[in-house]
């Protein structure tokens, strides 16, 4: 998700870095108290221009120890994984589990528009901190809880990883072959839908505010943010109880039932993959482009026009298939694609992060953005997928733990340095 670049556009807030100057929701003020399960929803409203502070426990979250790192170098400040969830964002560090924290919390969430926070349920109403105290505090406060199952339910007690929410989601037994077993999608997919879904319900929940004047409490589970993802096989069997199997990278679809005779696939080139779905008439010009090339192998020289693959026997299918792959094997990723394009013949490179970050349309939209990171120098971070075109977002790079303690507590609260100090000796920040 990150890389070195030097030739993608600068917008980073002069100074310190944190949140962003300008952007959609400038006005607004979230407090992020969340881990890697809720982090992604804050980075969102951050990078759309919310003044965004993480609130870290003393010595900072413990997902800045989580690789990969920067050149493979373990450090806090350093961890790419903690970086893509935390862009736009400043920091400041408070125990919330002591009373002076707890206090220091509220003052806080008496300023703030948003909260989000990833606890396990009744957790944050244990220290006094839950959804219907803060609202006494500020009846305006928008909270969002990202929890694996919801706060309510049999499960709602559990705690769980991605793996086990995309198990328990559905979305790992609809991927792989279907000869195998189920596959984990890569990434911690259940976090991202989540502060997805968490992002836009706060969003909803402001709207709602403008007319009302009152804030309330957004609800996500990873589970059900994971069941959007395959919705499709939930409607199946519950219209037919039929439940469909794993079909791998290789899959029929077309009109006829839902499928056809040609596959779409996956094929080796030159220099990567490439995906191919060689249907219908396409496959007259890719037959022509190949006999063209002397690749044809034994088929040159039949009239592909005549052929009806609806009618052809597996076996033959598989032979045609076997020449396209070979055929894809003598070329690069581009010569496929371009030629493709020209052809009218559907076929796309499988892009690396090398060259999704040197993909040509991203450049030219400015999607991704170059900050520079303490300890790590110049980083190109992916941006919004929402162009604005009154209040473009602008990207602020991810903070040092605590970096904005005495600008939030001296500057923002009105706390002397002496008392700044017993707080810190303290252990509370």
């Amino acid at each position: 998700m990150l890389r070195p670049r030097e030739d993608v556009p600068t917008r980073e807030r002069p100074g310190s870095g944190g949140a962003p100057p300008r952007g959609p929701l400038a006005a607004y003020r979230v407090l992020d108290l969340s881990d890697a399960k809720g982090q992604f929803c804050a980075r969102l409203l951050g990078d759309l221009g919310a003044n965004v502070v993480l609130v870290e426990p003393p010595g900072g979250q413990p997902d800045r120890r989580v690789g990969p790192f920067y050149h493979d170098e373990p450090h806090p400040e350093r961890s790419l994984y903690f970086f893509a969830l935390n862009t736009s964002k400043r920091s400041i560090t408070l125990d919330i589990t002591q009373p002076d924290g707890q206090d220091l919390l509220k003052r806080l969430a008496a300023r703030a528009d948003f909260l989000v926070e990833s606890f396990p349920p009744g957790y944050m109403d244990s220290l006094g901190l839950g959804y219907d105290e803060l609202s006494l505090i500020n009846p305006r406060l928008v909270m969002a809880s990202v929890t694996p199952f919801g706060p309510t339910g049999p499960y709602s007690g559990y705690r769980a990883t991605d793996i086990v929410m995309q198990a328990m989601g559905g979305v790992a037994y609809t991927t792989g072959d279907g000869d195998k077993p189920p596959l984990r999608i890569a990434g911690d997919q259940s976090y991202l839908h989540a502060g997805l879904q968490a992002a836009a319900g706060c969003l909803v929940a402001h709207l709602h505010r403008q007319t009302t004047g009152r804030g309330q409490q957004v609800d996500v589970s990873l589970q059900e943010a994971m069941l959007h993802v395959v919705s499709w096989p939930i409607i199946w069997w519950s219209l037919s109880r039929v439940i469909r199997q794993r079909f791998g990278i290789a899959f029929e679809q077309g009109p006829r039932g839902g499928f056809s005779a040609m596959k779409s696939n996956v094929y080796p080139c030159k220099d990567g993959f490439v995906h191919a779905s060689p249907m219908g008439l396409a496959l007259v010009p890719l037959f022509r482009w190949m006999e063209e090339n002397g690749q044809a192998g034994h088929l040159a020289g039949r009239s592909w026009k005549d052929v009806n693959f609806e009618t052809l026997p597996p076996e033959e299918r598989e032979e045609i298939e076997g020449v396209i792959a070979g055929f894809f094997r003598e070329h690069t990723r581009s010569e496929l694609f371009q030629e493709g394009l020209k052809l009218g013949v559907v076929v796309v490179p499988l892009l690396g992060p090398d060259g999704v970050v040197a993909f040509p349309q991203f450049e030219s939209r400015g999607f991704f953005q170059s900050v520079e990171q303490p300890n790590c120098g110049r980083l190109a971070f992916p941006g919004v997928p929402s162009q604005f075109s009154l209040t473009p977002w602008s990207l602020g790079r991810p903070p040092l733990a605590g970096e904005h303690n005495d600008e939030t507590y001296q500057g923002e609260l009105g706390l002397s340095s002496a008392q700044l100090q017993a707080l810190k000796g303290a252990g509370v920040v």
